[in-house]
């Protein structure tokens, strides 16, 4: 059969060509329908993302509030107690730095000051294990705040340290030095610096 000869009688056949050079309309309608369906979704992504990641001064100012009278009330009283004013002192204390970090998740900065407190108190509660989870979890969740997981990393290693743990504690030290050492630190972290690069 000549190649001129069979689109003669693909046609006569009745049937519709295998190949054809443009799709139908209805694919073309449908196509576009999902395009603008994808579009319409990566928009409500976007505002959505904006809108959560927007500031909210009342809601710091209410996540400020609640870290602050935790402290005052609770935490910073249970050094001077003792027996079980000071287990009750300790309890209030840890409820309220975790109500921070469950009502405003938001509030970065309030959050890492009272996960890093609330690692202070597991401490003070003989829970040494549970507080270097929390002081870990400080330099993962909240690795912006330099402060913050400076602290939480030293007590974590001094704590290991004195309770016969070194090599533990060194890997605290030693992440300290890798990320802290550094010639335009302030006087206190080049000191803490020192500390931690002698004992890792």
């Amino acid at each position: 059969m000549s190649p001129l000869s069979q689109p003669r009688l693909v046609a006569a056949s009745g049937k519709a060509p295998t190949c054809r050079r443009t799709p139908k309309r209805g694919w073309l309608l449908h196509l576009r329908a999902l395009q603008v369906a994808e579009i319409s979704v990566s928009l409500w992504l976007i505002f959505s993302a904006g809108c959560a990641t927007a500031p909210n001064p009342a809601r710091a100012h209410r996540a400020k509030t609640l870290f602050e009278s935790t402290s005052r009330n609770y935490h910073f009283p249970s050094a001077v107690a003792s027996g079980t004013e000071r287990d009750r002192l300790l309890k209030e204390a840890a409820i309220g730095y975790e109500r921070v970090l469950r009502q405003y998740p938001d509030q970065a900065d309030w959050c890492a000051k009272s996960l890093r407190s609330l690692a202070n108190v597991r401490a003070e509660q003989g829970q040494l294990d549970e507080a270097v989870r929390l002081y870990r979890r400080v330099g993962a969740e909240y690795r912006q705040y330099d402060w913050e997981v400076l602290q939480a990393w030293k007590t974590a290693a001094d704590l290991l340290w004195e309770a016969g743990r070194p090599e533990e504690a060194r890997k605290f030290y030693r992440q300290i030095t890798a990320r802290f050492d550094k010639p335009a630190a302030s006087e206190i972290i080049r000191t803490i610096v020192r500390i931690a690069a002698i004992r890792s």
